[in-house]
């Protein structure tokens, strides 16, 4: 049952990672359509 705890704990890093890199990879798009439009 303990080696459950890693997999978990693991698979909340993974999405936690790829939110985080989502919201930076939205974050600079709408920065480069901004700089862009004007």
């Amino acid at each position: 049952m303990l080696w459950l705890i890693p997999s978990y704990m693991a698979m909340i890093a993974a999405w936690f990672i790829s939110s985080y890199v989502a919201m930076i990879a939205v974050w600079l798009i709408s920065i480069y359509v901004i700089t862009t439009a004007v």
